[in-house]
Order: C-alpha cells, then sequence, then structure tokens
C-alpha cells in the first residue's frame, strides 16, 4: 500500500532520531555522576557503579545479544558467533596491554590508564552496534523500531553511569572524558548511517 511504502522509504529519518536520541541520552547519564563525586558519597557511588557497569555488559550478552545472534542458527553459524566472542574478549585483554607498552617509559604527572581507553574503544563498538540494531529495525518496521529504541534506551542510561565511573577511576579528568564519552556516543548515528547506505545500495 502507499502508507506502507511511505513507511519504508522514510524509515531511516526516525532511525536517525532515535540514535541521536540515544546519544543525547549517553551524554546526560556521564553529566548526572558530576553531582555525585562529593567525597563522602563518591567511594560508595564509585564502587556500586563499577560493579553495576560490569554486571550489566556481561548480562547484556550472555542474555540479550548471543541468544538473539544465535536464534535458529546451524552449528557453523553457532561456532562463528562462539570464534568471534572468543575473539572480542580476547581483544579486550589485548588493548589494555598494548597501551601499556606503548606508555611504557613515557609517564607523566597524570597517566590515563589502559583499561580506560579500553573500555572507551568498547563504548564506541557498542553504541555503533546499538546504532546498526536501530537501522536494521526501524528498516523492518515503525513497532520494531519503537521497541528496539526502547530497549536501547533503557540499558544506555545505567550503562553510562557504570562508564563514567570507569573512566573517572581509571584517570579521565571529568571535562575531557564528558568529550569523549559525547564522541564515543556519536558512533550510534554512525551505525545508523551504514544501514542506511547499505540499504540504498
Amino acid at each position: 500500500s502507499l502508507a506502507q511504502g511511505m513507511e519504508v522509504r522514510h524509515w531511516w529519518f526516525p532511525a536517525y532520531a532515535s540514535a541521536g536520541l540515544m546519544s543525547i541520552l549517553s551524554f546526560a547519564g556521564a553529566a548526572l555522576m558530576i553531582p555525585l563525586r562529593m567525597p563522602r558519597i563518591g567511594a560508595i557511588v564509585e564502587y556500586c557503579s563499577l560493579a553495576f557497569a560490569a554486571s550489566v555488559l556481561v548480562a547484556d550478552a550472555l542474555i540479550h545479544l548471543l541468544p538473539h545472534a544465535l536464534e535458529g542458527a546451524d552449528h557453523q553459524t553457532m561456532t562463528a558467533v562462539g570464534i568471534a566472542a572468543t575473539a572480542g574478549c580476547l581483544l579486550i585483554l589485548t588493548i589494555p596491554g598494548f597501551v601499556e607498552w606503548h606508555h611504557r617509559g613515557h609517564e607523566h604527572g597524570h597517566e590515563v590508564h589502559a583499561y580506560g581507553i579500553a573500555n572507551l574503544v568498547t563504548e564506541m563498538l557498542h553504541n555503533f552496534v546499538d546504532g546498526i540494531g536501530l537501522g536494521i529495525a526501524w528498516r523492518a518496521s515503525a513497532s520494531a523500531g519503537f521497541s528496539t529504541a526502547l530497549a536501547v534506551a533503557v540499558h544506555e542510561l545505567p550503562q553510562e553511569i557504570g562508564d563514567f565511573m570507569v573512566l573517572r577511576a581509571a584517570g579521565f579528568p571529568v571535562r575531557q572524558l564528558l568529550c569523549w564519552n559525547f564522541i564515543a556516543s556519536l558512533t550510534c548515528l554512525g551505525g545508523v548511517a551504514l544501514v542506511h547506505v547499505i540499504g540504498r545500495a
């Protein structure tokens, strides 16, 4: 029908809009933590947020992402996903080691720990994949787009609060942290753009 044609033709507008909203939520989640850096509650907030961040990331991967990736898959696909997941874990372990090696012998008064940079890289990849998911969902249908946008928004804010504490513990100054957090959040738009370009090809 004409309405369905219009919906398919203009799927990219709500996809970019929802990705932009996720970027705003990401930045707001990090900025929200600045007033909570008071000395009396800073240690408690940091401990709880770091534990929450780790549990959210692990639960998201094991309960949400991998089961969906393997749903209805054959043995070859399951093997490929398992190898990719293992490679991702090894990459997360490799990046901090590489950064530490690169910074060895170049110590300064204020040094950012390698695990903070690794966390920033994985956050960029996470947001990029979120953007791909949003683009594919909106391209499929409006209902799929709304449900995916809601799912991304629900886990985005608590994840960003945890990421803020990880980056602060790694030595990022607050102003630099907010700047990098905003840049990382824009990769969600990049994921939608990739689906848009491939969809038009």
